[in-house]
């Protein structure tokens, strides 16, 4: 497979970055975990579209003591997408584009965007960013269907990793599969539409690689009727030194009991995938709360057309 360009951080801006936080200048879209082990992990998140990467600062998912940062190398690239019904809309802004997605502002580590394919906004969702351990990211997922009628919803995540030492050459392993997730992938540039089938589907249990390779989910989430709220988590986890690949993996179904589904990625392989100098993780589930407004807030809600905060080219990959 073709390597992508850019294989590390400019050295102008990884230079800013240090300055920035030499001085004590904190940032919105720039979240520090807890001192553990290892020392801290940052996450950058888009202040505009809520993906894992904030451009800017160059910073995806960070383990701040030695720089490694899987997502950061070559063409960062980390999507979700949403659709109602036979409506689709994603935020990708680094490979196929924004559609049909407002922008949003994130505050507090939490930001709301919706679906609005132009004839009215059919549901928002609402991503609010934690650390649940100094290695552990969590961010919560709320979608709301906004449009004043049922909706059928389905969900999609996908990033592409780059992991040190040798980057373009991973190896992934998908532990699990379960309702409500409809495909896995190990192909971190699969389309960011819930509608589109993946390319690359993962089959539990199964070790992939060597490639350049990533880690995607798809969730069928049933229908939402008007004003109804379903939630879940996604998780990435960033190995501390020395934690194995096996050994993030438990971390993270440890934290989260109950997972849907869990890929991790590693820079090595052995027979029993135990083996890495670096390795990160994607995981996603459980928490699955659906709540409907009372009749006069539904009311309220078809009458006025309620509006959200946060109402507001593709590129592809280089080769």
């Amino acid at each position: 497979m073709t390597k992508r360009p850019g294989m590390g951080r400019p050295l102008a801006i990884a230079s800013a970055f240090c300055l920035l936080f030499a001085a004590g200048v904190t940032r919105a879209d720039i979240l520090t975990g807890p001192i553990g082990p290892s020392g801290t992990y940052t996450v950058g998140v888009d202040p505009t579209w809520g993906n894992v990467y904030q451009t800017e600062s160059g910073v995806g998912l960070r383990r701040d003591s030695d720089g490694f940062d899987p997502i950061a190398p070559g063409t960062p690239r980390e999507a979700w997408g949403i659709a109602a019904g036979g409506t689709a809309g994603y935020a990708d802004p680094n490979d196929f584009g924004v559609v049909n997605i407002t922008p949003g502002a994130l505050a507090g580590g939490v930001i709301t965007n919706t679906l609005d394919a132009g004839a009215g906004a059919l549901l928002s969702l609402t991503q609010s960013y934690s650390f649940i351990a100094s290695n552990v990211v969590q961010i919560t997922q709320s979608i709301t269907n906004v449009s004043g009628v049922s909706q059928a919803v389905t969900y999609a995540r996908n990033v592409d990793w780059d992991i040190d030492p040798t980057p373009f050459a991973e190896y992934t392993k998908n532990v699990s599969a379960g309702s409500p997730i409809t495909a896995a992938s190990f192909y971190g540039f699969e389309s960011p539409s819930p509608l589109d089938a993946f390319g690359s589907p993962a089959t539990p249990g199964v070790v992939n690689g060597p490639g350049d390779l990533g880690a995607g989910f798809q969730l069928d989430l049933g229908t939402l009727a008007p004003g109804a709220t379903v939630s879940f988590n996604v998780y990435y986890g960033l190995s501390m030194f020395d934690q194995l690949p096996g050994d993030l993996t438990a971390e993270i179904l440890g934290l989260a009991p109950g997972l849907w589904g869990i890929t991790t990625g590693a820079s090595s392989e052995t027979g029993d995938f135990n083996t890495a100098a670096n390795s990160v993780s994607l995981a996603i589930g459980p928490i699955t709360v659906s709540t409907i407004p009372e009749p006069s807030s539904l009311a309220i809600f078809a009458v006025s057309g309620l509006s959200l905060a946060g109402y507001g080219l593709r590129r592809r990959r280089t080769s």
